[in-house]
């Protein structure tokens, strides 16, 4: 489904809803981040350490995506680490073009 957005392929109903972020949901992700301190050891382990079930995949990977787009997380793709910015700016959601693009998406 990730790729699919990426794209900007069409997505099928239930495909939307797996995609369908929300604020509550970045902020879900960034305090689980944070609590952990840094972390190591890639996505899926920090998802199922942290996240599951509280949050399908999609979306967890979404959530990544958009905090680090607006500066409130370092994410290293190379080795999997995530951790939360010590001093992170103030931002707006709206900020973020992978968040419009999934609202977007909803509508």
């Amino acid at each position: 489904v990730c790729r699919k957005i990426d794209a900007g392929a069409l997505l099928a109903p239930e495909e939307l809803e797996q995609a369908n972020l929300c604020r509550e949901d970045l902020v879900r992700v960034y305090n689980g981040i944070k609590q952990l301190g840094r972390f190591q050891g890639g996505l899926e382990r920090l998802y199922l350490t942290a996240f599951y079930p509280k949050i399908n995949y999609v979306r967890f990977c979404a959530a990544l995506d958009v905090l680090s787009e607006l500066g409130l997380i370092h994410r290293s793709r190379a080795d999997g680490r995530v951790s939360v910015v010590q001093h992170p700016p103030q931002v707006a959601l709206t900020a973020s073009e992978r968040f419009c693009m999934l609202q977007k998406l909803d509508a």
